[in-house]
């Protein structure tokens, strides 16, 4: 009878085990791997942050919540120049679940969105890779700015360029 009661336990921790591993699968964050320059692209603003608020509200395109984020701007990679803002995150898997007082890299999209997917992330400055996506965002930003300026430039460059053609002539 007690080799029965030890079965019937061994029994019932597998199936708890099997439960719990399948339940861990199904509500797992599914995104599509994506890479920072991707991330950049597709982001109205990219900056780093520290949160200093977080609110529930009623999501107005969606039946349900979401989360405002207020935040304080330590960094701007892509976008306007504020020393504050706000964000959007949804409640889903992909949530990051933004703390108060904690530091993140937010790509921000339309609607002023931010998730995990779309490569939003907790970040340690003090840690090697903490600083090495710092250092890579500012390359970003600093390559981004050069080609604005060219850009810029290049309406009196291309007449430069057709003066001193004209004038060698």
């Amino acid at each position: 009878m007690a080799a029965f009661n030890v079965k019937r336990k061994i029994v019932k921790f597998l199936i708890a085990i099997i439960l719990i591993s399948f339940s861990a699968v199904t509500f797992a964050c599914k995104c599509i791997p994506g890479d920072m320059d991707k991330w950049f692209s597709d982001s109205i603003e990219v900056i780093y942050i520290k949160v200093v608020g977080t609110s529930l509200e009623a999501d107005p395109e969606r039946d349900g919540d979401r989360v405002k984020i207020q935040y304080e701007v330590t960094d701007r990679f892509k976008g306007k120049v504020a020393d504050s803002g706000f964000a959007y995150e949804g409640l889903h898997n992909c949530s990051l679940g933004v703390k108060a007082g904690a530091k993140y890299i937010f790509y921000i999209r339309d609607h002023r969105i931010i998730s995990r997917c779309g490569g939003s992330q907790m970040i340690y400055d003090w840690t090697d890779k903490g600083k090495q996506i710092l250092e890579q965002l500012r390359a970003k930003s600093l390559n981004k700015s050069k080609h604005a300026d060219l850009v810029k430039l290049s309406p009196f460059l291309f007449q430069k360029s057709r003066q001193l053609n004209q004038s060698s002539v």
